[in-house]
């Protein structure tokens, strides 16, 4: 997590460092939340073998928030692709209106929201929490939990670093 948060490390690196945050979630992690299941294989050679996989793998939708958090989903490599990545805000509402435009799409999939950071606010005390929480199989996977409400500009956004463009002030990104 320490190449994460140094200033110094950007782009192509930084994006590895969160791809390397997203293995190991997924290893400590996901594993956990889904279910893992044991399930005959033809291996190469032609011989069976037992291999493990996720339980109900194409039935879960792991979504990436803030731009973060899609390296670490490419850590974990079985993710759909939102067309909007999600900033999770303290109040978290952009998550709660994504979560329920999804349920109203498919009521009883399972959702894994990632992140490398977020907020506690968002996902433990806000009203939005509270709602949130009433959702069955919604679970949220993080490196850690933040009380800090630091907010980066340019070199210090994690955003501006993993795509190699804190030389751009916020409104130039796009931010």
């Amino acid at each position: 997590m320490t190449s994460m948060r140094d200033t110094a490390i950007s782009g192509p690196a930084l994006r590895y460092a969160h791809s390397q945050v997203g293995c190991y979630l997924s290893t400590e992690n996901y594993t956990q939340i889904l279910g893992v299941e044991t399930r005959p294989m033809t291996y190469v050679q032609g011989h069976q073998t037992d291999v493990c996989r996720v339980v109900y793998g194409e039935e879960t939708l792991i979504v990436p928030l803030v731009r973060d958090g899609e390296p670490v989903a490419f850590g974990k490599s079985i993710f759909k692709i939102v067309r909007q990545s999600f900033l999770l805000t303290r109040s978290g509402q952009p998550i709660l209106e994504f979560v329920q435009h999804i349920r109203h799409l498919h009521a009883f999939i399972r959702i894994v929201l990632i992140a490398g950071i977020i907020q506690a606010e968002s996902v433990f005390t806000s009203r939005v929490a509270q709602e949130l929480s009433r959702f069955p199989r919604l679970s949220f996977v993080a490196l850690r939990l933040s009380d800090n409400q630091f907010t980066g500009t340019a070199n210090t956004d994690t955003g501006h670093r993993l795509f190699n463009i804190v030389h751009l002030d916020d409104t130039e990104a796009g931010a």
